[in-house]
């Protein structure tokens, strides 16, 4: 009879043998490191430095981020907002600051790194050609000269006593020559409308002339044109009795922008 002591021993071989024989395990996979052509999905925190009109102090706050929990302590939070890490096209071409693009290649997946990007690199300096200021109340005249040809392209008929619509006022035709036909507006008192994107109010009018004021609020956005038909933003900066100042440039111009960026994923190339 074979010892106990001798079968553990014949089968010591036999489980070493097995050991052996077992698959190696995956060596770990390098990090990817992002270059220029990859895509990124990447979580940042956008912090820039804000004068506080109360005490007079520059604070640095936080202006932007794509991770709610930060927007919520911040005070920034968008119930309309979807918070969720942001596709960046690694090119210089695209969308995204070139200078954010600079400031994330050679990241790694899971790194976080954090960098400042210059005004120069990022919106640029202020432009104070984009600064104006306009009557807060203003007068214009009740009737218009419409060329005949606006009528006669769209087969409107242009008889005296027809009535019209600008989509802001009632009109009606006056009279017309073989070049222009004479519109008379017919306003509402204390009506109010938005025109080029500013909200206004008719404060009163006479037979030749309509006063409006312009309802503006410091700190609100007008989506509005240039005088060349280019669509802008332009920010109420500041509101008085007479002036109503409006500035178009970016928001976070002539700022430095502090970036701080968490990748969570690259797609190479």
């Amino acid at each position: 009879m074979i010892s106990t002591k001798y079968i553990l021993l014949l089968m010591l071989p036999a489980i070493l043998l097995m050991g052996c024989n077992q698959p190696a395990p995956p060596a770990p996979q390098p990090n990817k490191t992002l270059a220029i052509g990859d895509q990124a999905l990447a979580d940042y925190i956008l912090m820039v430095d804000v004068l506080n009109q109360t005490t007079g102090v520059t604070q640095s706050v936080v202006y932007d981020t794509s991770i709610q929990s930060v927007a919520q302590a911040s005070g920034i939070y968008n119930a309309q907002r979807t918070y969720q890490p942001l596709l960046v096209s690694m090119d210089y071409n695209g969308t995204t600051l070139p200078g954010f693009v600079r400031g994330i290649v050679g990241m790694q997946e899971g790194e976080n790194r954090t960098f400042v990007l210059s005004s120069a690199e990022a919106y640029g300096p202020v432009d104070p050609t984009k600064i104006v200021s306009i009557d807060k109340v203003y007068t214009v005249s009740r009737f218009e000269n419409v060329p005949v040809t606006y009528f006669q392209s769209r087969n409107l008929t242009y008889a005296p006593g027809t009535p019209l619509s600008n989509g802001v006022w009632n009109a009606e035709v006056v009279n017309s020559t073989n070049s222009s036909v004479l519109v008379r507006y017919l306003p509402q008192e204390n009506q109010t409308f938005t025109f080029n994107g500013i909200p206004e109010q008719v404060l009163n009018f006479t037979g030749e002339n309509i006063t409006l004021n312009i309802l503006a609020q410091k700190g609100m956005v007008f989506s509005t044109t240039s005088p060349t038909g280019a669509a802008l933003n332009a920010r109420v900066i500041a509101v008085n009795e007479t002036t109503v100042t409006l500035d178009s440039n970016h928001p976070l111009a002539g700022k430095n922008l502090t970036f701080t960026v968490f990748v969570k994923a690259i797609e190479k190339a």
